[in-house]
């Protein structure tokens, strides 16, 4: 019997970066109001009042950058050879692409990101195979559905993939997968 390959999860990097963000922004907020403070030559004893004022919704705004920072530091990419989506803590928060519904699986330049599309007019490629390895690091995912009716466009927002997003590490896993279990193909623009 062949074994099935198993699920295969992948950290989003640029979501790690926005949650260190959200941690440090409760700190830098109570810097600048400490800092503002000694300034304007207040006292420690005024700047501490001013705090316990505030207390109630300081603590309100640091639970909540840090319960957005958790959420976004575990939120992932699941690729099993079945299906698709974004998961925090295993629980699906995206719309499922299923391998039943796609109809293809290529790279995409109309979707890239801003930094993409400015790395691929600046920089200059040598050979088809220098632009290969640059499109297996920078550039969009995108699955074509085999659907008749209009696709929900949230629902292809979502089934975007930016190689960007993720390390360098994973960008690999991720093309691989997607080539041996989802046919991805490199197709080149006219």
């Amino acid at each position: 019997m062949k074994a099935q390959p198993s699920t295969k999860q992948y950290p989003v990097a640029i979501f790690k970066l926005a949650a260190v963000f959200f941690v440090l922004l409760p700190l830098l907020l109570t810097s600048v109001i400490f800092f503002i403070g000694r300034s304007n030559n207040r006292t420690y004893v005024e700047i501490w009042t001013l705090f316990i004022e505030l207390e109630l919704t300081m603590h309100l705004y640091n639970l909540g950058c840090i319960a957005i920072a958790v959420v976004l530091w575990n939120l992932r990419l699941i690729i099993t050879p079945q299906r698709i989506y974004y998961s925090v803590w295993n629980i699906p928060i995206t719309f499922g692409i299923q391998k039943h519904e796609i109809y293809d699986c290529r790279i995409n330049h109309q979707f890239d990101a801003p930094l993409t599309w400015m790395l691929r007019q600046v920089k200059t490629f040598d050979s088809t195979s220098n632009l290969d390895a640059f499109d297996r690091k920078m550039v969009t995912i995108e699955f074509v559905f085999i659907h008749q009716q209009p696709i929900n466009w949230l629902r292809h927002k979502f089934s975007l993939i930016y190689l960007l997003s993720f390390s360098k590490q994973h960008r690999h896993a991720i093309v691989q997968m997607l080539q041996d279990h989802w046919k991805l193909k490199f197709h080149r623009d006219p």
